[in-house]
């Protein structure tokens, strides 16, 4: 999904650091269950994914940067 579209990685902010939500398929492909948030490391050329959110969860963190464009997390 992120190679296909970059969008597909929504921002939120936490503690004051921007992070990203990527979507995690687990049951069936292109089809989200999860939402895991990843921020860049100290030296920029790698992300780690910190913990799971709930689509719903995730929608409410994102929706406070601005709309997500991304069409896996919707209300």
């Amino acid at each position: 999904m992120l190679e296909a579209n970059y969008k597909t990685a929504i921002p939120q902010f936490y503690k004051g650091k921007m992070q990203l939500l990527v979507p995690i398929c687990l049951q069936a492909p292109n089809i989200p269950d999860l939402a895991l948030t990843c921020m860049k490391t100290e030296d920029k050329r790698k992300y780690l994914g910190f913990t799971c959110l709930t689509l719903e969860m995730a929608y409410n963190n994102a929706r406070l940067i601005a709309k997500p464009e991304s069409n896996w997390l919707q209300a």
